[in-house]
């Protein structure tokens, strides 16, 4: 991978880190939302330094993608951290890079990249940790993100970004990451529905108790 592999890892995992980090620092909608604009980004850095055309139905794609994502977690935006908010705003502009370099030497092999990326994000870690009690849930939870998720779909990336073209990347990666924002959304909602199905038949009930009790005090004065 040489040079270009070790600077696209190091764009990657200040990715990963500026993703963790917004995750905590704003809403999950904002983060997604920023994200998103990648779909922008890429074509605009694909044209300016690799010359690639954007044709009329990329346009017309572009925009039915921000209007997609604005619809299905519009009503989840909200203000934020402000720190948060440029944090997630890192995350499109170094996936921009990271694909730039990917399109800018396709005959390289760019997979090496992950590789950095995961371990300049465990340097990262070591600085950035409170504490090193890390718990067995937590480790697994922390493979699970590694490695299914984001290694392997980083690889897959660093394989089709050669040959795809950058707005076609974009609008993968937005489609993907839209669907299951909306999905999580949708599961969101549905606990939230079944809480306040759980509160109201707790208040059903409390008034069922209210009104017998009522009912025997009544008959004892009579």
């Amino acid at each position: 991978a040489g040079v270009p592999g070790l600077i696209g890892g190091v764009f990657l995992s200040t990715n990963f880190v500026a993703y963790m980090y917004s995750m905590m620092e704003t809403t999950v909608a904002n983060v997604v939302f920023i994200i998103s604009t990648q779909t922008v980004f890429l074509p605009i850095v694909a044209y300016i330094f690799l010359k690639e055309k954007i044709s009329p139905r990329g346009y017309v794609a572009i925009m039915l993608a921000m209007i997609g994502v604005t619809l299905m977690i519009g009503d989840s935006l909200g203000t934020g951290s402000l720190k948060g908010n440029l944090a997630a705003l890192t995350i499109p502009i170094n996936f921009s890079v990271l694909v730039l370099i990917i399109r800018k030497y396709p005959k390289v092999d760019m997979i090496p990249a992950v590789f950095y990326a995961g371990i300049l994000s465990c340097l990262y870690g070591l600085f950035l940790l409170e504490n090193f009690a890390i718990s067995t849930k937590d480790i697994w939870l922390a493979f699970l993100l590694g490695v299914p998720q984001l290694a392997f779909g980083f690889i897959f990336i660093t394989i089709g970004s050669r040959t795809t073209p950058a707005v076609m990347v974009g609008l993968l990666i937005t489609g993907i990451a839209g669907a299951g924002v909306y999905v999580m959304k949708l599961r969101s909602d549905n606990a939230i529905l079944k809480a306040n199905q759980v509160k109201l038949e707790e208040a059903v009930s409390s008034q069922k108790e209210l009104i017998v009790k009522q009912q025997n005090d009544f008959k004892e004065i009579l």
